[in-house]
């Protein structure tokens, strides 16, 4: 089979000591021009960055990149752009790549935002005739007036470089497309603008590998996700699952694979159980019959007491997709109030009403404003078992239920 991204055992290492790692270049470039095969452990203050990747795409498939700060998501991305070189393995990439990976990366500071959009055009396999057809175009797309794009690019904010290189980046008219978490910078709108770009893109067969900590994003765009941590891959597979993995490992490092979560000190309001269960039964359950009723039970603890908190539920699908959602909004307009330590929120969501297949719950709290997001926890999927009598089309459904603190 033919991929358009094929990525075999590619690994990568540092050197912690720049006086050292000066040392080790020069020796594997003597290696290399002697023909002499370079030793696979490490020497001193060596690390591996990307250690033993492998995973391939499809065209027309998107993967998410996901991991704690210095898990290795950047390294590969400029493996896969060729920026840097593995030491072991193979990457083989098919059609044009269109990258989004630092902010300002392919831009000269001394050079004008025009001619930067010809330099990084160029770079990214652009003819002029190309640019020149295409100028007004990226233009428009990145909101920036003439009068900024006259100026050197060292005047710019980072979230005017992000808009120009993403501009650049996307008219290059990409077979694969390589983001990084720099959109991250950007203003709402722009992000609103390249998102729905993106789910053009895709609709058009494009590649997407996306690196991104925003949890939702990473769900409804992409087909599969790689977890890392410390340059390894503990899970290539399933968005869902390695949503889950990801989920678990932040909130408790130490057991990875107990579907807890944990209290840490970055929000006064924690989710630390999402369970589905029976409704009749009240016991957990994971395979349901097509109006069967069910509830979802979640354990909150609030550091101090806090007033003004809506509760909210999303039910993706197998795809990754988001097909119907709960809000405590509807019953509850002035939001749910909280005492301090633990408390459990049952939510009656009544007879199951999705279509037959496979789906993952997550739980989220904000606040009234919707202004912050205190928490969010990925609970366990469950599966809906055909009916002979419904109807297979559906879109985005709101489900109507009753919520109460117990």
């Amino acid at each position: 089979m033919s991929y358009a991204v094929s990525v075999e055992n590619v690994s990568k290492k540092y050197c912690r000591s720049l006086k050292s790692g000066m040392v080790y270049s020069m020796q594997d470039i003597a290696r290399d021009i002697l023909g002499i095969k370079a030793s696979p452990k490490l020497r001193p203050n060596e690390f591996w960055s990307l250690n033993d990747i492998s995973f391939d795409l499809k065209q027309g498939e998107s993967l998410g990149l996901i991991g704690h700060n210095g898990a290795g998501k950047s390294t590969l991305l400029k493996a896969l752009n060729g920026i840097i070189r593995p030491d072991k393995g193979r990457i083989k990439m098919s059609g044009r790549i269109g990258a989004l990976i630092e902010v300002g990366a392919g831009f000269h500071p001394m050079l004008t935002g025009k001619e930067n959009v010809y330099l990084n055009g160029t770079i990214l396999g652009m003819t002029k005739r190309e640019i020149d057809k295409k100028y007004d175009d990226i233009v428009d797309f990145s909101g920036l007036s003439g009068s900024i794009l006259d100026a050197p690019v060292k005047t710019y904010s980072s979230g005017m470089y992000v808009r120009l290189g993403f501009a650049v980046a996307i008219h290059c008219d990409p077979d694969i497309l390589l983001v990084d978490e720099v959109l991250s910078v950007g203003d709402g709108a722009f992000r609103v603008r390249c998102a729905d770009w993106i789910a053009d893109y895709l609709k058009r067969d494009g590649t997407l590998i996306l690196v991104s900590h925003y949890l939702p994003t990473i769900r409804e765009t992409c087909d599969k996700v790689i977890f890392m941590e410390h340059g390894t891959p503990k899970y290539v597979g399933d968005t869902l699952t390695g949503l889950q993995h990801y989920q678990n490992a932040k909130n408790n490092p130490l057991n990875a694979a107990s579907g807890q979560s944990h209290a840490n000190a970055d929000s006064p309001l924690l989710l630390t159980t999402c369970e589905v269960l029976d409704t009749v039964k009240q016991a957990p359950a994971d395979d349901f019959q097509y109006g069967q009723s069910f509830c979802v039970k979640l354990e909150i603890s609030a550091q101090k007491p806090i007033d003004e908190v809506h509760v909210h539920l999303i039910f993706p699908g197998s795809d990754a997709r988001t097909v119907c959602g709960w809000t405590s909004r509807t019953l509850h307009p002035d939001g749910m109030s909280f005492p301090a330590g633990k408390s459990q929120v049952g939510i009656d969501l009544g007879d199951i009403k999705l279509v037959p297949g496979t789906y993952g719950v997550t739980a989220f709290l904000s606040d009234k404003q919707h202004l912050a997001d205190y928490h969010e926890l990925i609970g366990p999927q469950f599966i809906v078992n055909e009916h002979p009598y419904i109807d297979e089309r559906y879109g985005f459904q709101m489900l109507e239920g009753e919520c109460y603190v117990c």
